[in-house]
């Protein structure tokens, strides 16, 4: 759906990984002024700026360690502790106030979003922002029409007021599980909107025109056999269009490979590309491995390229997010399967993309993997060594295209819409999905 909304608003984030910063780069063209992101371009003083390093150094601290051998598992344990998400357990009191969000309220107090506030509170107009800090702090300095986009299946108390009934910040939900987590903090349901994850505009197209047209070739790429598509052709058709079996324009499967912000599991990349060099070199595939903004991780994805000498492996690298946000949206309009760690790219197979899940970091990926298996939109990655045998296999038999499909019938595909209609009380658009299992 194109974005004909002519209002403006805050749009604000945090560099806390992609996530936050993928959520609102769907609203550029609405944002008042630029982008703001905490701690960057909102002209804090230097304490509050180190103090927004350090978290952002503890964050990639935590996405990196994991994968240390022997040392990394155990220091992840306790970092992961203070960010875990409990189980959900009936007659279990989940609204009291957690030892995360008592230290972030002590540093807003301390300064922590001042400089956001001092610009925000410039113009009286709509705040829509993706870090629960700055919805927090928005609210704590009595700033109204106050939005905040949830970037996972499942959250952390520290995403909720103190005295959640008595709060006024109104939440964007990716799909039913934040729903139910929200309710279970004590948020007033009338202040919670289930939206969907707020998808680029570009690969969704007005009436998901794009959308469509890109399934439509990534399942012929992803069923050479017609496998699934011979067994569901009068379902895809009713939702993509006429299905030409015989026509195979461009065959060739394309995997993407996405990097964290934050650098993580590149080795992961490297290894992919090594078992599948036979058939990069034989042209059968296609891998695009993406390295986000980080220098080293693009130094260390340039040397694979160099080492295996396959032209069919691609590299990428911008050095603003903005940037990467447009190519990285360029290159997922020819994907065809997805590789990455579970985190808010999980949302994005709601355009039609199996993924294949690299291990979780964090609390909120292991939802979100659990998640994506719910809705049977994913796999769990295999053997990476032997990625030639199995990739293909699932290709032969149709099971990508099988994924591809649930991804787009399952998961909400309207969210940045839908996000606009609700900051402007009006009807949501019905999506095409079939309810998540």
């Amino acid at each position: 759906m194109i974005n004909k909304n002519p209002f403006k608003f805050w749009v604000v984030a945090a560099n806390m990984g992609f996530g936050h910063l993928r959520a609102v780069y769907a609203f550029e063209k609405q944002s008042n002024n630029e982008i703001l992101v905490a701690g960057i371009n909102d002209h804090s003083n230097k304490k509050v700026k180190n103090h927004w390093d350090k978290i952002l150094f503890v964050y990639e601290l935590f996405s990196r360690i994991h994968g240390i051998p022997i040392i990394g598992k155990p220091i992840f344990s306790i970092l992961d502790f203070f960010l875990s998400i409990p189980p959900l357990r009936k007659n279990q009191d989940y609204t009291k106030s957690n030892f995360q969000l008592n230290i972030l309220y002590k540093n807003i107090k301390n300064g922590l979003c001042d400089g956001i506030i001092k610009i925000i509170s410039t113009k009286k107009i709509p705040l829509l922002s993706s870090f629960y800090a700055t919805s927090l702090a928005a609210e704590i300095n009595g700033v109204e029409n106050n939005f905040c986009i949830i970037c996972d299946a499942e959250i952390n108390r520290v995403w909720v007021a103190k005295k959640p009934k008595e709060s006024n910040i109104i939440y964007f939900t990716p799909c039913e599980s934040a729903v139910e987590r929200l309710l279970n903090y004590g948020v007033p349901s009338n202040n919670i909107k289930l939206t969907g994850f707020p998808l680029p505009n570009e690969l969704t197209g007005n009436n998901h025109s794009i959308l469509k047209n890109n399934l439509l070739n990534r399942i012929a790429r992803l069923d050479p056999n017609n496998n699934f598509i011979n067994n569901n052709q009068n379902q895809i058709e009713k939702y993509l269009g006429e299905v030409n079996k015989n026509q195979k324009t461009n065959n060739i499967p394309t995997i993407t490979f996405a990097i964290g912000g934050a650098g993580a599991q590149k080795e992961i990349g490297r290894a992919i590309a090594i078992s599948l060099k036979k058939e990069l070199q034989e042209n059968k595939i296609h891998l695009n491995i993406i390295g986000g903004m980080n220098r080293d991780v693009y130094k260390y994805i340039k040397n694979i390229k160099r080492e295996l000498k396959c032209k069919n492996i691609n590299i990428h690298y911008s050095d603003t997010f903005s940037i990467y946000y447009k190519i990285f949206n360029n290159i997922l309009s020819t994907t065809d399967i997805l590789w990455t760690k579970p985190s808010e790219l999980s949302f994005y197979t709601a355009l039609g993309l199996p993924i294949i899940m690299a291990p979780a970091i964090g609390s909120q990926e292991i939802y979100n993997n659990k998640w994506l298996m719910s809705i049977d939109s994913a796999i769990d990655q295999k053997n990476i060594s032997n990625t030639s045998k199995w990739l293909f296999e699932k290709i032969n038999s149709g099971e990508f295209a099988r994924l591809a499909f649930n991804g787009f019938l399952k998961a909400r595909k309207y969210g940045t819409q839908n996000i606009l209609n609700a900051m402007q009380n009006e009807p949501f658009i019905e999506s095409i999905h079939e309810n998540e299992s």
